[in-house]
């Protein structure tokens, strides 16, 4: 793997990096696999990390993301067996967004990206990162130029802690390849708009409140995908009371009508907001509208506003499916 001197995207360190190693990953994997990749996807590492660890890393990253992509492959037959996609439609949608969003694996000396400016915002600073409000070795980098923004998803091993594959690895290629992280979501402080108060009219929703909807949609739509489930009360990220999950389904009606959370909302109460994420039917109804308006969510991956109401509205139209 060849490398060369670089800097992160998000501050002043000095690094290695590759160019985009995505072909490389391709040619690894089984025939029409890369399609479920990213499109960009980029390793940088602190300079006394040994490049034989690196190509260490890159070679057991290559073997599980063939059983993660395959993972995928038959959980997507799943949605298809239960009539709420046709195979073609949900292939478009878990491969027609990799290029929304960059991937950066950090290869730090230590784990976790280093120090973290938590009051950086794009109005006070060119570039920056935001962490995951669960975990800060997983989050989004930005750059900006005048009024145009480039990010990346960051992800990095915890610090002092070996990659841990499915976190680091399987969940994160999956948001960089069809869910990603918008960065309107990250520049929302998660306590200043809890996700209990996404409830209601969706005309009453504020921008920050339209702006803290994107996190759970792209939460839901990867665990759904990849059978994740999280110990919480509802078995889901984000959402973890049944309360929770039920408020987001019912505005969501609102907010996009016609994209088919009606039949979410019935399958959630049916369970009473308790889902099985692997063996049940409920997860993947609630998830179908979700991944129908997620290509139109990926394509506002780089912006720092929240779409709204109006731009939520016209997606059931163009993704309309029977309640």
């Amino acid at each position: 793997m060849n490398l060369t001197d670089s800097y992160l995207p998000w501050r002043d360190h000095p690094v290695v990096a590759t160019g985009n190693i995505q072909p490389w990953f391709a040619s690894r994997l089984s025939r029409d696999f890369a399609s479920y990749l990213p499109a960009f996807m980029f390793v940088y590492a602190d300079q006394d990390v040994a490049p034989p660890a690196i190509d260490t890393f890159l070679d057991e990253m290559a073997s599980y993301l063939e059983d993660e992509i395959q993972r995928r492959i038959a959980r997507k037959a799943r949605f298809v067996a239960r009539g709420l996609f046709s195979d073609a439609e949900l292939t478009r949608v878990l491969t027609g967004s990799t290029s929304c969003q960059p991937w950066v694996l950090y290869y730090s000396k230590d784990g976790g990206v280093g120090p973290i400016d938590v009051a950086a915002t794009p109005e006070r600073v060119v570039r920056g990162y935001k962490p995951c409000s669960s975990m800060t070795n997983h989050g989004l980098a930005w750059q900006r130029d005048a009024d145009k923004y480039a990010t990346w998803l960051v992800t990095s091993r915890k610090p002092g802690q070996a990659w841990d594959w499915d976190s680091d690895i399987g969940h994160e290629s999956a948001h960089a390849a069809f869910a990603p992280v918008p960065l309107f979501t990250q520049l929302v402080e998660s306590n200043s708009v809890p996700i209990a108060e996404l409830t209601g009219s969706a005309t009453n929703l504020t921008g920050a409140q339209l702006g803290r909807l994107g996190y759970p949609f792209s939460e839901l739509a990867v665990v759904a995908v990849r059978g994740e489930p999280r110990p919480t009360d509802t078995h889901l990220p984000v959402l973890e009371t049944p309360e929770t999950l039920i408020g987001l389904l019912e505005v969501a009606i609102d907010l996009v009508p016609r994209a088919g959370f009606e039949a979410a909302l019935r399958s959630a109460e049916r369970v009473g907001g308790i889902v099985d994420v692997n063996d049940g039917d409920e997860i993947f109804e609630i998830a179908a509208p979700i991944l129908r308006i997620m290509p139109e969510l990926a394509r506002c991956a780089a912006s720092p506003v929240p779409p709204t109401v109006e731009w939520y509205g016209s997606l059931g139209a163009s993704y309309a499916s029977p309640a």
